[in-house]
């Protein structure tokens, strides 16, 4: 079988958006590959385009929801989300959180399966990690309504800034190998797990930076982050079933705060785009991807100082 270059599959589905211009399906293809790419600009163009092809687009109003979400602009994401599902205003940030890592569950799951499969998954550093994961993610959203989002805000931004520069500069890292001091890791993974609970994300933000500080390959710490996304999203979803499970007026189909048309849809699509963007992570040299991380945290983090 021939190979086909990330570059060919998005003129391929660019020309296909051309020569059906109202075809809603095809823009949104288009948007899913090119924000996997990193250009979220241009994916929300397509995921816009197709929404206004058809309004009712679930996949299409989820992804750019999430796009907004993952940006800071949570207004925005609230508004879409409210508009395709019909949540009540005061389930909402809830509804959309709890939604989002129940996508996360279905991405993590398909990144690292590939990321495992050319051994970028360091284990021994899991087995260490992952059970506070799973109780900061619990915990995350078992408070995420006790806690004032903007000054969250505030504070998840500003480390985003201070890491991005230290990636870029690659401060050398501690040469203390990641897997001989459990103390660290135990603290680290219940922060990590705490905020990616209260912000409903895969916590790569805060987990790669850090697997990259304490020392493993730029492409192992994103394979490893990409497996925290399983507990992460697991515990976490599952807290927000349960908190929610008390709550009346949710739309049909919801598990608590959890809303499992969108859950399942839009994870289906981003499992797919999770899969696409490992094999184009494993093409980049570590250097790129090292500054390419840190160009994006400076991103996230201006962005959100800036709303």
């Amino acid at each position: 079988m021939q190979n086909i270059t990330e570059d060919e599959v998005i003129r391929n589905l660019k020309a296909s958006a051309l020569k059906e211009s109202k075809n809603a399906e095809n823009h949104c293809n288009l948007a899913i590959a090119l924000a996997e790419r990193g250009d979220v600009a241009g994916a929300i163009d397509s995921y816009k385009s197709a929404i206004q092809i058809e309004p009712n687009h679930l996949a299409a109003s989820s992804n750019l929801g999430s796009i907004y979400r993952s940006m800071g602009n949570f207004e925005e994401a609230f508004t879409i989300f409210k508009n395709i599902v019909g949540v009540p205003e005061e389930a909402l940030s809830h509804t959309v959180l709890g939604s989002s890592l129940g996508v996360i569950a279905f991405s993590s799951l398909a990144s690292t399966y590939s990321h495992n499969k050319r051994k970028a998954v360091i284990r021994s550093v899991l087995r260490v990690i992952v059970p506070s994961i799973c109780v900061g993610a619990a915990l995350g959203a078992l408070t995420a309504s006790y806690i004032a989002s903007s000054t969250l805000q505030v504070l998840v931004a500003i480390f985003l800034v201070l890491i991005s520069i230290q990636m870029a500069f690659e401060f050398p890292p501690p040469s203390q190998n990641p897997k001989t001091n459990v103390i660290g890791p135990v603290l680290v993974g219940s922060g990590i797990g705490w905020f990616s609970g209260i912000f409903g994300i895969g916590g790569g933000v805060f987990s790669v930076p850090y697997f990259y500080h304490r020392g493993l390959q730029m492409k192992q710490a994103i394979g490893t982050s990409a497996a925290c996304g399983i507990p992460i999203a697991f515990s976490g979803s599952i807290s927000y079933m349960i908190v929610g499970s008390s709550i009346s007026n949710l739309p049909d189909f919801s598990v608590g705060y959890v809303y499992l048309p969108a859950a399942i849809v839009v994870g289906l699509a981003s499992a797919w785009s999770a899969i696409v963007g490992v094999r184009a992570a494993h093409r980049i040299k570590q250097k790129k991807l090292r500054l390419g991380f840190a160009v994006l945290l400076m991103i996230m983090g201006l962005n959100l100082l800036l709303r």
